[in-house]
Formats: structure tokens, sequence, C-alpha cells
């Protein structure tokens, strides 16, 4: 996992560290992420789960890293999209929203 490593290095120095609200959240990280690593070594059987879970977070961190602000806004349009769908979708299946049938 050298590359996604590498990875989340240039999204910490290019995004979270660039404001204050990324440096508390890179220093809570740091503050909780010794202690889980003691236990992943402990219990190698966890890596897997581990890696599992954190892949959404490489995923993101490569997409936000590796794209143009055009490509960035894009994929916002889309994700926009995609959860007013979702919204509209669930207001329907509950009967409060408007009919469209």
């Amino acid at each position: 996992m050298i590359e996604e490593l590498q990875t989340f290095r240039e999204f910490r120095d290019e995004y979270l560290l660039a404001n204050q609200l990324g440096q508390a959240f890179a220093d809570s990280y740091y503050s909780v992420s010794l202690p889980i690593n003691t236990i992943i070594i402990d219990h190698p059987s966890l890596k897997p789960m581990v890696r599992v879970v954190v892949l959404p977070a490489v995923d993101i961190s490569t997409l936000v890293v590796n794209t143009t602000v055009s490509e960035k806004m894009g994929i916002g349009g889309l994700f926009v999209l995609a959860s007013a769908a979702v919204a509209i979708w669930v207001m329907r299946q509950r009967g409060r929203g408007p009919e469209y049938t």
C-alpha cells in the first residue's frame, strides 16, 4: 500500500494541513492512530478488515489529489444530482413527497 500512503500524504499536505479544520482533523487522527496501530500489530488478523474500512478514504483521496478543478466540479455536480434523486425516491417510498407517476 505504498502508493496509497503517498496519496494520503499528498491529500494531508495539500488539503488538510492547508486550513484549521483540516489541521484539527489531522491532529485528532494522529492522537488515536498510534493506539489503534498497536492493536493491529498485536492482532494481524485485523489487517484485512482495516484495509476494507480505509478503502473509501483511499479512493476519495486519490480522486481529490489526481483530478483537475473542473473534474472535481463535475463529480460534485453528479453527487448532488444522485443525492437529490435518492432523496426524492425515499420521500416517494415514505408517501410524504409528491407523486410523479
